[in-house]
């Protein structure tokens, strides 16, 4: 027996998909700008933090921030977004590490393979576990209280203060 199920918001959801989509549009450069120095900062400290095993710096490089969910290359091994309840929708940045593409040059293995494992540490063959690196959510971490500073006042400029 089939069945079909259809559902209507009589155009609530795509009026809140188009005033979502204007919103970067008519963000204020001086805003834009602001968010993207912070996002730099962050990307910077994470390759910063990031563990350089082995002296390669192959995990550090593979150390990307990306806007939109868009992953660019073979794919990621750990990604984090600033937690920003509103702040997702407004810039939707997340900074990721481990990359299919990004090869270490010593171990011949993806760094999308273990990037997760430097990240939040991993239990090793002997059952001692080795504790992580958080090199993502300290770089988040030391920018919080400045990136939510520019959400917050992104979301005033565009009158949408008081959001949830």
């Amino acid at each position: 027996m089939g069945m079909a199920i259809s559902e209507t918001d009589n155009g609530t959801k795509q009026e809140v998909m188009e005033t979502i989509g204007n919103v970067e549009k008519e963000l204020p450069q001086e805003i834009a700008d602001e968010l993207s120095r912070i996002w730099y900062e962050i990307w910077m400290d994470a390759i910063e933090f990031c563990s350089k095993t082995m002296d390669t710096g192959a995990l550090a490089s593979s150390i990307n921030v990306i806007e939109g969910g868009m992953v660019i290359g073979g794919g990621m091994g750990l990604s984090r977004t600033a937690r920003q309840p509103i702040g997702n929708w407004i810039f939707d940045r997340s900074i990721i590490a481990g990359d299919e593409t990004v090869i270490n040059p010593k171990t011949g293995k993806s760094t999308a393979l273990y990037a997760e494992w430097v990240h939040d540490g991993h239990l090793m063959k002997d059952g001692v576990f080795w504790e992580g690196n958080p090199f993502l959510d300290d770089a988040l971490a030391a920018h919080e209280a400045e990136l939510e500073a520019a959400v917050d006042k992104a979301m005033k400029e565009l009158g949408l203060a008081g959001v949830e």
